[in-house]
């Protein structure tokens, strides 16, 4: 295992079956190392004097400081499992949000992504518009199933929409206020 700050190398096995929550595991997942690197990555956060991102989210949002604190530390996870794999994956709803606001703390969140990934991790919500709705909900299906393989638990409920594997989804607007981040749904209230 390699203990320094430096970006490994991944290599991608496809895989086949069903999560423990019923998904499809279409994503690919890297070799045996991956997991490592992810929780690996993952400890890097304690790092971080996430404080002044809580305090802000929190008042953004208008959530209590441990509400706020869960939702920063599961975009953390996602940003792990983002920054270690080289397949995009697609966004819902309150780690998006966490996400938007840790991105205007420019120098953290720079110093974060180089920690965990040793690049940065860019947030695009137009890339969802090039593709189809379909390909989105596979995307969110995928994070959905690498966060449950890395981590070996189901991502929260209450924070990560779950989506139904026989029916479309309903997608939220995942990035912001405005029609341009949503072409199925018009703008949240």
């Amino acid at each position: 295992m390699n203990t320094s700050d430096e970006a490994l190398p991944i290599k991608f096995l496809p895989t086949q079956g069903a999560s423990d929550s019923g998904l499809p595991l279409e994503a690919a997942v890297a070799d045996n190392d991956w997991q490592e690197r992810v929780l690996a990555a993952f400890e890097k956060r304690k790092r971080f004097d996430f404080s002044p991102l809580v305090k802000r989210y929190a008042k953004e949002y208008g959530l209590s400081q441990e509400e706020s604190e869960e939702h920063i530390d599961e975009m953390c996870r996602f940003l792990c499992l983002a920054g270690l794999n080289h397949q995009p994956y697609s966004m819902m709803g309150p780690v998006d949000h966490a996400w938007h606001t840790f991105i205007l703390f420019t120098k953290m969140y720079t110093e974060f992504c180089a920690a965990i990934s040793g690049k940065y991790i860019h947030h695009n919500p137009g890339e969802m518009l090039t593709g189809n709705r379909e390909s989105y909900v596979a995307g969110y299906g995928n994070l959905l199933a690498d966060y449950e393989r890395a981590f070996e638990v189901k991502p929260p409920a209450h924070i990560w929409p779950q989506l139904a594997t026989t029916a479309p989804a309903e997608i939220e607007c995942i990035s912001c206020n405005c029609e341009t981040c949503s072409p199925y749904y018009p703008p949240c209230d």
